[in-house]
This record gives C-alpha cells, structure tokens and sequence, in this order.
C-alpha cells in the first residue's frame, strides 16, 4: 500500500483533522482537576525556584508527568488555557496518527477517516476530570512506538532505540505501561526471527537498553542533584507499598473468569469499544494480508 505514503496529500486526512480539531477545542473551556493542580504546581515550582519534583513539591507520580507538564510550560506558559492547548495539539497529533494506522490496515482512508474522528470523541467525552490525564500522554507516546515502528522497518537500528525510548517514557508516566515493553520485544524479535535476520538479537538488546534509558537519565539527574535519596522513597518505595496493600478492583478471584469480568465491563461501560474490537477481530480472522495481521496483533496486545 504506496497510498499512506502520500497522507499529507489525502484530502479525507485533512477532513480527519478538521474534524477531531473541532471536537477537541472544546476541552479548552475545561479547568484543571486535582491530579493536574499537583502536577502543574510541581512543574511551577520546577521552573520557578529550580525544585525538581519531590523536592519543592510532594506527590507519589512518576516523573514522566512533572516533565511533560514541564515542557508544556517552557512552550504555553504558565496558565490552565496553555495546557489545554498543549494537550488538544498532542491528541490532534494522536488522531493523525491513527488516521495512518488505520489506512495502512485498511487501505482505505474512509477507514483513517473514522479512527481519527472516533478517538476525538471518546477521548473528549471524559470530561474536564479525563481530558489531560497521564493516561492520554501514555497513549500518544506508545501509538508513535507503533507508527515508527512500521514507517522504520527497514531501518532497524533506527527503530530500535527511538521506539525503546519512547516505551520507556510510556513507563516513566505510569509504570504498568512497562508491560508494553514485551509486545514491541517480542515483535522485534519475531519479526527479525522471520526475516533471518543475524543482527536481530542485537536489535532487541539495544532496544531493550533504550527502554531503561529515560529512567536512567532521571535517575543520574537526581543523583547529581545529591538527591537520588528523594526519587526512591517518593517514586520507587512509596509506589511499590502503595500497590502492594491496594486491592485488585476487579472481584474475581479466579484468573480464569478475568477475562469475562472485562468484556462485561467494556460492554456496560464502553459498548463502542467492545463491537468495534469484536469486528476488527472478525475482518482479521477474514484478512489474509500478512502486515495487517501483524499490526493486528500488536494492537491488540497493546490494549490487553
């Protein structure tokens, strides 16, 4: 499929965009919630008195947060309007991405045209408490690990490190992200494995290297700071104690029945995901395209 190659050419690409820029604007008129309120005082502080997080202001995130809010400051400024621009213009750039995706599953950019519009609406549906949550920055990162994923699949060693590096800051915003690791190392690897690749192993460890680099970073940062001491108690054991007592929110006891208890939930909660998951499921089990396949099934691992 040539076709995405030409997307900024594809006139329904820029119809996508119009769209989900018109759906999107409204959450300009949202406020801040309290987890964004600690945030952005965290990264005010940061850029005020010099006070990185955990020092000049107290939260149990991960820092991924502070440091987008961070950069988001550096560009807009110091108000609530500038961030909800900032994040408006980041899943606009979400719904652009899918637009690609979808048309190079598809090949069809009627396909690209409803996945960019779809996301618009369900992510601004979540209101002013869910629009510019780390998990929405979280998404944008592990979606551009995909697109670059596919767009550099020629060019591994390039691939490798960027895609590392972004899964990596997925997992310095949230740490359960970390799970993504797996799916892009094990595509990698099946993928090199395939193709008889000899440099493939070596693929995988420099992506594997990558993933620990932005944790790295700020860990060196911290420890120069002579404050590596904060990151642990405030980060790494604050975290690990808090999940360890919390309880599982899902009353199933028995791991065999998970799998029903969350398309229940999806179904009562999240009807539209549920269908269009259960005929994407479909149209593979119909498609014989061997790269719609693969990109299939690394989707769907990314979700589970």
């Amino acid at each position: 499929m040539d076709s995405e190659k030409n997307i900024l050419k594809d006139r329904l690409f820029w119809v996508s965009m119009l769209l989900s820029a018109l759906v999107l604007c409204v959450s300009l008129w949202y406020g801040f919630t309290g987890d964004q309120a600690i945030y952005a005082y965290g990264a005010w502080v940061w850029k005020k008195y010099h006070l990185a997080p955990y020092l000049g202001a107290w939260d149990g995130s991960f820092p991924g947060i502070f440091i987008i809010h961070r950069l988001e400051m550096a560009i807009f400024g110091e108000s609530i309007l500038g961030f909800r621009g900032f994040d408006c213009l980041v899943q606009l750039g979400a719904a652009g991405m899918l637009f690609w995706v979808a048309k190079k599953i598809s090949g069809s950019s009627i396909a690209g045209l409803f996945a960019g519009s779809f996301y618009s609406i369900y992510y601004i549906q979540d209101g002013f408490w869910g629009v510019g949550q780390r998990d929405g920055f979280v998404f944008v990162f592990l979606l551009l690990a995909l697109v670059l994923g596919l767009a550099l699949e020629k060019r591994v060693w390039l691939r490798a490190p960027l895609v590392g590096m972004l899964a990596g800051f997925a997992f310095l915003i949230k740490p359960t992200y970390g799970l993504s690791w797996i799916v892009f190392g094990a595509w990698f690897l099946y993928e090199g494995i395939q193709g008889k690749r000899r440099s493939v192993y070596g693929e995988v460890l420099v992506y594997s290297v990558a993933c620990f680099l932005p944790s790295l970073i700020v860990a060196l940062c911290y420890w120069r700071m002579g404050h590596f001491d904060e990151l642990y108690r405030l980060v790494v054991l604050y975290n690990l104690k808090g999940y360890a007592g919390a309880r599982s929110a899902t009353p199933i006891s028995d791991p065999s029945l998970a799998a029903f208890w969350i398309a229940h939930s999806m179904g009562k909660e999240q009807p539209l995901i549920l269908c269009s998951g259960i005929l994407a499921l479909f149209l593979k089990l119909k498609n014989e395209n061997r790269d719609a396949a693969k990109i299939f099934w690394v989707i769907f691992s990314l979700v589970m």
